[in-house]
């Protein structure tokens, strides 16, 4: 279980093992540690809480995102992260959806301006991409206005693209009128993207379709894609 060791103690793989196989352990430290930071993100409490809910056995949805996104917000609007503990899934998409909803609800002047200013580089990448259209989201309240149509906290990331560190994209499949949302990190000091996330509504995972379509565009805009983000685009390798 070496993904398993790096982060937590044998004494706390034990008390997981309660919830989980080794297996479906190892498989959750190896997406944690690779795209959220070496799982310094998650206390022990907080992963005790996802494995007790049963939430490592989600496949359909997004929910470890979910789950991280939901104790960020938390932090964002200085509540205690401790509120997430004990909740089952059900419960913690509600309060995602319900902080992500009161986050978008204000849109200061002063910081519409500066989001503008930080994300006027990217506005050549609007446009028509074979089976998508893609359009970059240009301001602070098409930004919030994202974050409700979708149900997922892209809103709360405003503060990491007006310090030009991340932008978002509203992504259209033509063929299917599949919608999501598309989050590119930027390198520092530079125009240079990264992929990061592909999101449908409620942080539902795209189709086959729209993910190669989005490999398709990444490749023609010299987007990166870092083998620890293919998550979101796994469906373009399946069958």
């Amino acid at each position: 279980m070496t993904e398993t060791n790096k982060t937590i103690t044998e004494e706390q793989v034990a008390i997981l093992k309660e919830y989980a196989t080794e297996e479906q352990i190892e498989k959750f430290f190896s997406r944690l540690n690779y795209n959220y930071g070496g799982g310094e993100v998650l206390n022990f409490p907080q992963i005790e809480s996802f494995f007790k809910g049963d939430m490592h056995k989600n496949t359909s949805t997004d929910i470890l995102t979910v789950f991280i996104d939901t104790i960020r917000i938390l932090r964002l609007v200085d509540r205690k992260e401790e509120d997430i503990l004990g909740l089952d899934e059900t419960s913690v998409m509600s309060l995602h959806d319900k902080l992500s909803s009161e986050y978008g609800k204000t849109v200061d002047n002063a910081k519409s301006a500066e989001y503008e200013k930080a994300v006027a580089p990217f506005q050549n990448l609007t446009g028509n991409y074979g089976k998508i259209k893609v359009e970059l989201i240009r301001s602070l309240k098409e930004l919030m206005h994202e974050g409700s149509r979708m149900r997922h906290c892209i809103a709360t990331y405003d503060d990491i693209i007006i310090r030009k560190q991340y932008i978002g994209f509203r992504v259209y499949n033509k063929n299917n009128g599949e919608r999501l949302t598309l989050g590119c990190y930027r390198a520092e000091n530079s125009n240079e993207l990264y992929f990061n996330q592909l999101k449908g509504p409620g942080n539902y995972p795209a189709n086959k379709d729209s993910c190669v379509a989005i490999l398709d565009f990444c490749k023609e805009k010299d987007i990166k894609i870092p083998e620890s983000e293919v998550y979101d685009l796994m469906p373009a390798f399946r069958d």
